[in-house]
């Protein structure tokens, strides 16, 4: 007995004076029931001031625990409480059930490979935890191992890749501050092509600000719509900025009723740099041929539109008025296209990116708090780069969160899709 209560004393991370008493076995609850006291109670220290203070009584708290066995471990610790003559009576701190210690950390790990198998609902049955305590444990298994800003490299793309496509979305966001209302805020995603990246930055605001601190260090290519939160990167940074044919095309397609004469022309001509663009992407061509082949085939039809908006005349309040001015505004930017066989016609591919969000605004209506939101923003990253990347999310989650409780942190940047697809290829290779 006295074996199996110091070899579980070393499975929970117990540390003098920590010692497991006693290990009691219900085989009709199929409950394992394990006993901690606290030895010393001598020369204890407060701690809020760390004064020294004379033993009081004991806590006896409840710890839940779950095993690889198929019995529920139920940690049960007498914890001391003292009294000090500043802050009263205080209870013994518990560093060895605490959210970082190894206990805890296996415990949660559990929690969550449970969740794969079972509904919320019935993991709380199983174990005797609230849905608040349960989110707390996804929580912080998100924070631990991969939401730390400073180790996920899908988060900072803009770092290493020379071509990003970026746009904003909505999200409301329930605030202390606001009583009844829900805050505007908003997702920036960042798209990184050629490395099949997507990022997610939440920002509780539109500002200009989120953007710039975002993309800080990015050097290369940035293609966005028109909104002026992306304006001033080139003069202000190496950054060459493109932008969106689709956003004016579709200035000019909603003219189709207000204008019918004039706007389908000019939609024809949208309609050929289009079909310049299938033939290319039809046959898989490089960014060599792309860019001559625009250059002799869509830069004809770019001078035969932009002359055409500069010599047309139209009441300036008109709808097409607000187009043309939108396209001869960015005209530089909307055609630097033909030159980069790299760059798209427009940035669709990050507004597909985009769409999670929308059917989340659908489904779930608002984020409850601005962690949450920051929660969801790491998910929809890593999601979105399964995505990109051909890989299941399924089974990412699966192998990820059985390895995350015990991966170390510094390199918890090997479990992000990207590099855990590398890790992969082996394995398929010697499977096959």
């Amino acid at each position: 007995m006295q074996a199996l209560t110091k070899d579980i004393g070393a499975l929970l991370g117990l540390q003098s004076p920590w010692e497991v008493m006693q290990v009691t076995l219900d085989l009709e609850s199929m409950e394992c029931r394990i006993e901690v006291v606290c030895r010393t109670v001598d020369g204890l220290a407060c701690p809020k001031c760390g004064a020294k203070c004379s033993g009081y009584d004991h806590s006896r708290r409840q710890l839940r625990h779950l095993d690889m066995c198929e019995y529920r471990k139920i940690v049960v610790a007498e914890v001391p409480r003292m009294r000090c003559e500043k802050h009263g009576v205080q209870t013994l701190q518990v560093p060895w059930a605490e959210p970082k210690s190894q206990y805890t950390k296996a415990f949660e790990s559990w929690v969550i490979k449970w969740l794969q198998e079972a509904s919320v609902s019935a993991v709380a049955r199983m174990i005797g935890l609230s849905w608040s305590a349960i989110d707390r444990i996804m929580q912080r298994a998100v924070t631990r191992g991969l939401a730390r800003r400073a180790d996920l490299e899908v988060t900072r793309i803009g770092v290493d890749e020379t071509y990003v496509q970026a746009d904003e979305t909505t999200m409301p966001v329930q605030d202390r501050t606001k009583n009844g209302e829900t805050h505007r805020c908003y997702y920036w995603t960042y798209l990184a092509l050629d490395a099949g990246l997507v990022a997610v930055d939440y920002c509780t605001s539109r500002a200009r600000a989120g953007p710039v601190a975002f993309l800080e260090g990015f050097e290369g290519a940035l293609q966005t719509d028109g909104y002026k939160a992306y304006d001033g990167f080139e003069a202000e940074s190496l950054i060459t900025t493109y932008g969106c044919m689709a956003h004016a095309r579709r200035y000019f397609y909603d003219c189709l009723k207000t204008d019918p004469v004039e706007a389908p022309y000019v939609v024809g001509l949208f309609r050929e740099l289009y079909a310049i663009e299938r033939g290319l992407r039809k046959i898989n061509a490089c960014a060599e041929t792309r860019m001559k082949a625009r250059q002799k085939e869509a830069k004809p039809i770019l001078d035969k539109l932009e002359k055409w908006m500069k010599e047309k005349k139209v009441l300036p309040s008109s709808k097409l008025a607000v187009a043309i001015n939108y396209s001869l505004n960015r005209w530089d930017k909307l055609t630097r296209y033909v030159d980069n066989g790299r760059i798209e016609m427009d940035n669709n591919l990050v507004e597909n990116a985009l769409r999670p969000f929308a059917l989340g605004r659908k489904n779930y209506l608002f984020a409850g708090s601005h962690k949450a939101a920051q929660r969801a923003a790491v998910l929809y990253s890593l999601l979105g780069t399964c995505k990109l990347q051909g890989i299941d999310p399924q089974k990412w989650l699966t192998d990820v969160l059985d390895r995350l409780a015990t991966h170390p942190a510094k390199r918890a940047s090997e479990l992000l899709p990207h590099n855990w697809k590398k890790a992969q290829k082996p394995t398929l290779k010697k499977a096959a």
